[in-house]
Parts: C-alpha cells; sequence; structure tokens
C-alpha cells in the first residue's frame, strides 16, 4: 500500500459557523466543489481538511455555551502548520480566538479552541 497524502474530517454542530471560522479565520481555500450544504473541504497544503455537519437526528440537546469548553478528551487534534507563528498568533489574537486552557505552549506550538471547543494547534513548519 502507498499512502499518498492525509485528510481529516471534523464533525460540527454549527456548520455554518465552523465553515465562517475555518475559511475566514484560518484563512483555509476551498478545494474546488467541495463547498455544498452540510459538507465543505479546504486544501491545506498537500493534504484536506473537511467540515461535516452532525445530521440533526445525532444532535445533543447541549444547549449553547457562551464560550467554547475544551474538549481535551476528542481523540484528534489537528494541526496547522505556518511559516511564521508571531504572524498566525497576532491574526488568531485579531478574530479573539481564545486559546486552549490547560494546553501546553511550546516554542513552536499552540493550541486553541474553534467556536465548537475543539482543540487544534498551530505550529511551526519545519522548512528545511
Amino acid at each position: 500500500m502507498e499512502v499518498v497524502g492525509l485528510g481529516s474530517i471534523l464533525w460540527v454542530e454549527n456548520f455554518v459557523a465552523m465553515r465562517e471560522f475555518y475559511s475566514r479565520v484560518l484563512d483555509l481555500n476551498v478545494a474546488d466543489e467541495q463547498d455544498s450544504e452540510g459538507w465543505i473541504q479546504f486544501l491545506v497544503g498537500d493534504g484536506r481538511f473537511a467540515l461535516h455537519a452532525i445530521p440533526p437526528e445525532y444532535l445533543t440537546d447541549s444547549g449553547d455555551a457562551p464560550e467554547p469548553t475544551a474538549r481535551w478528551d476528542s481523540p484528534v487534534k489537528n494541526v496547522f502548520y505556518v511559516r511564521d507563528l508571531k504572524h498566525a498568533l497576532v491574526r488568531l489574537a485579531d478574530h479573539d480566538v481564545k486559546r486552549a486552557p490547560g494546553g501546553f505552549p511550546g516554542e513552536d506550538y499552540v493550541d486553541f479552541l474553534d467556536p465548537e471547543g475543539n482543540v487544534f494547534q498551530i505550529s511551526v513548519a519545519d522548512c528545511d
């Protein structure tokens, strides 16, 4: 078997808000013809990152929290690699993106929360 790429799909409750966050705040580009109701796929370097709306029949009645609660119990954390961490941190601060409480900030990475509380990381790309 020859693996030639990697992608991830994030199931989301509020598809519209999450699409807006990842496209506008993280400035991800939509893959051609990959934006429809309940589905969007972004190009991320050589990989792809997608959002998929959770069907209404599977949603729980969790209520709307005023701020996202970190979902540390998720087995997956998406990492977005950038060339300039300082620039990325300024951009995220300008959009009031919250750092993940209890996260593990390092010199080359920082954990954040998306609007639904999913923990994601911004990390410096290894550009050797």
